[in-house]
């Protein structure tokens, strides 16, 4: 370990880990160091090394939005090595320290008392497990499969006794350790979902946090097992929990409330909820701060809890029970928000807080003693728990996504394939976090040249193009339906949808531009659509999704599109739909709210046709200043339902000269209902949404609107197929007069590029802190316009929804669809949906000779 730590304090020093990445990748990357304003360099240790650290942000502060762009100019998405990969978003992974592979969606880990273990808790929507790693190297000692578990781990204080929540079993299981070995010995019922877990200073009480259930469980334990059980509710969706050093407190952080409970141990009830929420940040009042892990200061007066919806950490005095100060993670003045900081560790002395940002790829180092921000370290994609080992200082940080996916060539799905990883970091002094910092910048953002021409305006607003019509679609990767495109970077080997049944998307591809090199941000549709829609989901969407995915004890609560029988939504309701509707559920909601509600803001004209519509918007709890914007009569989720029906909806207010200047409009049968008995077969799904696609654009580029649109089509996310680039890799068309046509472009571009594309060419700010960093699809584009309109190709395969196009019992997989419905929207596991429409395909590709 000590070897390891002095390599990774010289590459620290000598700036090689991007020299290294750069000679890795040849003439593909040249990485530039950033230069501070004043072109000064730090003196190693002095007290102005947290400003030079941060300083590397400088030239990111005073640029225009329209030049932040990722740093991956045409590289791929690929995992180059332990220390280097291209994510989706065009960033960088370029983690520091040792790199450990874990599990499926690690989200926590905890130190044993004695220092000698790391318990992860992987509770992802693949295969799920307790590990057990060696806290000095590092190193796997052992890999527990479990059915079921969900974030909480404690151990005992004499280190022998393991105790993990088990989330959707209702249940925390019992480990002993005997010779290195950790074996379950029992499991203690709870109820509610037990979320998180800590123990008495004497170790004869676990106190669970009862997610589901609002409440707060303590255990009476003997010899491990539990005796009985007391249990008081405290705020809604209780998540971390900590003890007083002497026992005698209980605090609890509520996500839903945005609040702490103080509960008495002796007693066991609430003496006090301090309230979380800072009615002065930002502004969607009925959306709290959703506060998660928390830590206290040694000598017990002070709680920090990081609150992943308010870009911050709430400093709470404990005996006056007030929040005294928030300290904001923005890396500089009005940096855009959505960081999501999501865990939170303290130094051995106190003196410093480590703070993981998820939607920065990097731990935040802050001084409580300078009461200020010391620098930022790489770590991998999206992490969630962060420790630090209290003898060393040495960091452990889990990042939940890892290096990111790979290609999934063998019916992998994308949901459940990515391996987390561990960040083991030597404690790194104030020098360390200058270079660190500047890692962490060049790996996310960086300023481009002003572009010369385009109609993507460097001031938003002012371009050419006044009219945007964004169509959001179902689950494809590129080599699903653009791998028989020659001139393209794909696999025929994995096209399930060819150019005979989507020869509009194909055309519309080949017109105008190829792109090989674009990606969806997220995994699952939970996530797809709050990328799509809002630049990225909340903490608590990332946390849980793999939950209900796997039919591991959550309901939807994230929501579901247009569905009108689910619990809650995705949606926009916090600005859509008043309180008194019971579905709501704001966790889920970005803080800034949607597209939607960036158009109401930027004063823009707009309609919705169908995304997160539910129900009747006419008489439901709609607010009445969007109300007018819902088109009312456009059916939601619905695979019965054609999407040349919805498109008809479409086409009908163009007609009528309805056409505002933001159009989103959701065709959802690409998706497909499988092979279910009752519905359409995936061929006809398919080429119904390929039909109404070329039919949108076919009838905007033959109106008088043509000369000022642009037309953006992409997927919501990739879970359904496969693509031997990454199971990321998705479909994107774009189409208008300004558009470049007949091109192959290679340049990497992912959801938040359209996003971010679209506001510009709009004038509305950027959302956070994902859209603000994508690269706007510079190379879309041309200031040479070609006002020639889209040819509506004539599809080759049945797409009428008929009794001839139907799915009957004798489908090929039939009784599986059935058990394991895609009609009904994520029913079905990914592999489920892979193995259908590929044995779909497979058949009727036989059939055709």
């Amino acid at each position: 370990m000590s070897d390891f730590i002095n390599r990774r304090k010289s590459l620290r020093r000598s700036g090689a880990i991007l020299s290294v990445v750069a000679m890795g990748m040849g003439s593909l990357l040249t990485v530039a160091a950033p230069v501070r304003a004043d072109n000064t360099t730090p003196t190693q240790g002095s007290p102005s090394s947290g400003e030079a650290a941060m300083s590397a942000w400088d030239p990111i502060a005073k640029a225009p939005v329209a030049l932040l762009a990722s740093p991956a100019y045409q590289l791929p998405t690929q995992i180059y090595s332990p220390h280097f990969a291209v994510l989706p978003d065009g960033r960088f992974a370029i983690p520091a320290g040792k790199q450990v592979t874990l599990g499926n969606l690690p989200v926590n880990l905890v130190l044993s008392p004695n220092h000698q273990w790391v318990a992860v808790s992987n509770s992802g929507a693949g295969n799920q497990s307790l590990m057990i790693l060696n806290a000095t190297t590092g190193a796997v000692v052992e890999t527990i499969p479990m059915k079921t578990l969900y974030n909480g781990l404690v151990f005992s204080p004499d280190s022998q006794t393991l105790y993990v929540a088990g989330g959707g079993t209702n249940e925390v299981f019992v480990f002993q350790q005997q010779k290195g070995t950790f074996t379950q010995t029992g499991s203690i019922p709870v109820s509610g979902y037990p979320t998180a877990l800590a123990l008495s200073p004497d170790g004869n009480t676990l106190y669970v946090t009862d997610n589901l259930g609002n409440d707060l469980t303590a255990v009476h334990l003997q010899s491990g097992q539990g005796l009985s059980q007391q249990t008081v509710q405290v705020g809604e969706d209780p998540f971390a929990v900590a003890v007083s050093s002497n026992g005698q407190q209980i605090y609890v952080s509520n996500w839903k409330s945005s609040s702490l409970s103080v509960v008495n141990a002796a007693t066991l009830q609430v003496s006090k909820t301090i309230p979380l929420w800072d009615e002065t940040v930002l502004d969607a009042a009925n959306v709290g701060t959703l506060p998660g892990n928390l830590v206290l200061s040694p000598d017990g007066k002070t709680a920090y809890v990081v609150e992943a919806d308010n870009d911050d950490m709430a400093v709470v005095d404990l005996q006056s029970g007030k929040v005294t100060q928030w300290i904001n993670v923005e890396p500089y003045p009005h940096a855009p928000f959505g960081i999501n900081p999501n865990a939170i560790a303290l130094s051995p002395n106190g003196r410093r807080l480590y703070v993981s940002e998820g939607m920065l790829n990097a731990v935040g180092v802050y001084s409580l003693v300078d009461q200020r921000w010391l620098g930022q370290i790489p770590v991998g994609w999206y992490p969630m728990g962060v420790l630090v080992n209290p003898i060393t200082g040495d960091l452990f940080v889990i990042n939940s996504n890892g290096l990111g996916s790979g290609p999934n060539v063998q019916q992998q799905w994308v949901g459940g394939m990515i391996d987390g990883t561990l960040s083991v970091i030597a404690r790194p002094s104030r020098a360390d976090l200058v270079q660190d910092t500047q890692t962490v910048v060049q790996a996310t953002v960086r300023v481009l040249p002003q572009p010369l021409n385009s109609v993507i305006p460097l001031i938003p607003g002012k371009g050419p193009i006044h009219h945007v019509v964004l169509i959001v679609r179902e689950n494809k990767t590129y080599d699903e339906e653009f791998g028989d495109i020659k001139a393209g970077n794909g696999d025929p080997a994995l096209t399930l949808y060819p150019a005979k049944i989507t020869p509009n998307n194909h055309a519309l591809a080949q017109d105008f531009g190829l792109y090989n090199n674009y990606y969806v941000d997220g995994e699952v549709t939970a996530q797809g659509h709050q990328w799509v829609a809002g630049a990225g989901p909340t903490d608590y969407v990332q946390r849980t999704w793999a939950a209900y995915y796997s039919n591991r004890g959550r309901t939807w609560d994230a929501g579901v599109p247009g569905t009108p029988a689910n619990t809650d939504t995705y949606g926009w309701e916090q600005n859509v739909y008043s309180d008194l509707w019971a579905g709501s559920l704001p966790v889920t909601y970005p803080k800034l709210g949607y597209l939607f509600n960036d158009a109401l803001r930027a004063h823009l004209s707009f309609l919705d046709y169908g995304e997160f519509v539910e129900h009747d918007p006419i008489t439901g709890n709609v607010l009445s200043v969007l109300k007018p914007h819902l088109q009312a009569n456009y059916p939601g989720w619905n695979l019965h339902i054609p999407d040349t029906q919805r498109a008809a909806i479409f086409m009908d207010n163009l007609k009528k000269r309805v056409f505002p200047q933001f159009s989103y409009v959701y065709l959802m049968d690409d998706h497909t209902a499988g092979t279910e008995p009752g519905f359409p077969n995936p061929n006809a799904e398919v080429a119904n949404n390929d039909e109404a696609t070329g039919e949108i654009v076919n009838a905007i580029s033959h109106s008088k609107y043509w000369k000022s649109t642009a037309i953006f089509v992409l997927e919501d996310d990739a879970q359904s197929g496969g693509d031997h680039v990454d199971a990321h890799r998705s479909i994107l068309m774009v189409a208008s007069p300004y558009a470049r046509r007949n091109v192959v472009l290679n340049s990497h571009y992912d959801q938040m590029s359209v996003l971010k594309t679209i506001e510009l060419m709009l004038g509305m700010p950027s959302l956070t802190v994902n859209d603000t960093y994508a690269t706007p699809l510079w190379s879309a584009f041309t200031d040479k316009p070609n006002f020639a309109p889209y040819v509506l190709q004539k599809e080759n395969v049945p797409y009428l929804f008929t009794a001839d196009v139907m799915n009957t019992p004798k489908t090929v997989d039939a009784a599986l669809s059935a058990n394991h419905p895609m009609s009904q929207i994520e029913q079905a596991s990914g592999a489920v949906q892979r193995k259908v429409l590929t044995d779909y395909y497979k058949n009727w590709e036989k059939a055709q000779g």
